[in-house]
C-alpha cells in the first residue's frame, strides 16, 4: 500500500549554518522511508511507523526539540483524499513513552 509521510522537525539550529553538519540530515530519514521500509513485512498500524520515525529523529537529530509526524494512506477510501495519523511529541514526551515501554 502506498503511504504519504509528512515530517516537521523543530529544534535549535544556527540561523545561518556553516555546513550540513549543523543541519538535519534529511537524507537519512529519506533512506529509511524509501529504501528500508519497503524491505520489511507490511505494518498494519501507521502508529507503529510514526513512533519509529520519532525514535529515528530524536537519535539522529540531537538538536531537535519536538516533531510532528503524519503518515497517511491516500488510496483507502475513494471519497477521501487521504486518511491516517498525525502526532506531535517533544523529545521529553517521547523519552518518557519509551522508558515506560521498556
Amino acid at each position: 500500500q502506498r503511504i504519504l509521510v509528512d515530517v516537521a522537525i523543530h529544534g535549535h539550529y544556527p540561523d545561518y549554518p556553516a555546513d550540513i553538519g549543523q543541519c538535519i540530515a534529511y537524507d537519512l530519514l529519506y533512506n529509511l522511508v524509501i529504501h528500508e521500509w519497503p524491505k520489511r513485512p507490511q505494518t498494519a498500524l501507521l502508529e507503529v511507523l510514526v513512533m519509529e520515525l520519532f525514535e529515528f529523529i530524536f537519535i539522529q537529530a540531537p538538536s531537535s526539540s519536538h516533531a510532528t509526524i503524519g503518515i497517511y494512506k491516500p488510496d483507502i477510501f475513494k471519497e477521501a483524499q487521504r486518511v491516517g495519523v498525525q502526532l506531535t511529541l517533544t523529545r521529553a514526551e517521547f523519552l518518557n513513552l519509551r522508558a515506560t515501554r521498556l
